[in-house]
C-alpha cells in the first residue's frame, strides 16, 4: 500500500511522499489534475452511505457505494493515508471520489490543489479496480476552467445540494456551475445527494438519493408503522 511505500535514495528530496508523489497518474490538463476513467451506468447504487458508515444491515454493503458529502476532517484520511483508508472501503465495489471542498473564498491554488487530490483519490482506487463515480463541485465562475478537468465526459456522475438552498448567492453558484457541468461534460446519468432543483430533472437522467439522517429518520418512522 502506498502508506508503506519505501524511502530510496532515488526519491525527490523533502517531503515529496505527504503529496503522493509516488502514485502520479496521466492528465490531459496543463494542471496535470489525474484523468478518471467513465464510470457505466451499472455502477449505480442503491443506495449511498458516508465514508466510515458502519453498516448493520444484514445484506451488509451489498449494492451501496460510499460517499463523501462530509466534513473535509471526516475524510482527510484518504489523502494523508490512502492504505489506511482502504480499509474503510473494504467490501465496496463502488465509490464516490472524495469532495474536498472548494469555498469562494479559498485561494485559487488552494481549490486547485483539491481537485487534483480528488481525482488523485479516484485514480488511486480505479488503479486497484474499484468503480468509481466522479463527483463533482465548483465555487464561483472563476473556479470553472480547472473544476471540471479530469472528469470523463457521457459518465455517471455525482453531485450534491446538501446546503446549497440556504441562500441566494449559493443557489445561483450552483444553478451556474450545474449548466457547465452539463454543457461541458453531458453527463450520461447523474447521482443527486439531496433534493434535486426542479431545473435538473430535465436536463438529465436522476438518481436521487436522500440526505443520509433524513434517510434514517423515514426508515425508522416505517419501522414503526409496520
Amino acid at each position: 500500500m502506498i502508506d508503506n511505500y519505501p524511502v530510496r535514495s532515488s526519491d525527490k528530496p523533502g517531503n515529496s511522499h505527504a503529496m503522493n508523489t509516488q502514485a502520479l497518474f496521466s492528465s490531459s490538463n496543463a494542471y496535470g489534475i489525474p484523468d478518471l476513467a467513465s464510470s457505466p451506468l451499472s455502477a449505480i447504487p442503491d443506495e449511498i452511505v458516508p465514508y466510515r458508515y458502519k453498516v448493520r444491515h444484514k445484506n451488509g454493503r451489498e449494492g451501496k457505494a460510499v460517499h463523501f458529502f462530509i466534513d473535509d476532517y471526516r475524510f482527510e484520511t484518504t489523502w494523508q493515508k490512502p492504505g489506511k483508508a482502504l480499509q474503510s472501503l473494504k467490501g465496496y465495489q463502488t465509490v464516490l471520489t472524495p469532495d474536498f471542498s472548494l469555498y469562494t473564498d479559498y485561494p485559487r491554488a488552494m481549490q486547485i490543489w483539491n481537485i487534483y487530490r480528488s481525482r488523485w483519490c479516484g485514480c488511486y482506487w480505479q488503479s486497484l479496480g474499484l468503480t468509481v463515480i466522479p463527483s463533482v463541485t465548483w465555487s464561483d465562475e472563476s473556479s470553472f476552467d480547472f473544476c471540471f478537468l479530469g472528469l470523463p465526459s457521457q459518465s455517471l456522475l455525482a453531485v450534491s445540494t446538501i446546503g446549497v438552498k440556504r441562500n441566494a448567492q449559493a443557489r445561483r453558484l450552483f444553478q451556474a456551475g450545474y449548466e457547465v457541468l452539463i454543457t461541458q461534460l453531458n453527463p450520461s446519468h447523474l447521482l443527486c445527494y439531496g433534493n434535486p432543483f426542479t431545473y435538473m430533472e430535465s436536463d438529465v437522467a436522476l438518481t436521487v438519493y436522500p440526505h443520509y439522517r433524513a434517510s434514517r429518520v423515514s426508515k425508522k418512522q416505517a419501522k414503526g408503522q409496520d
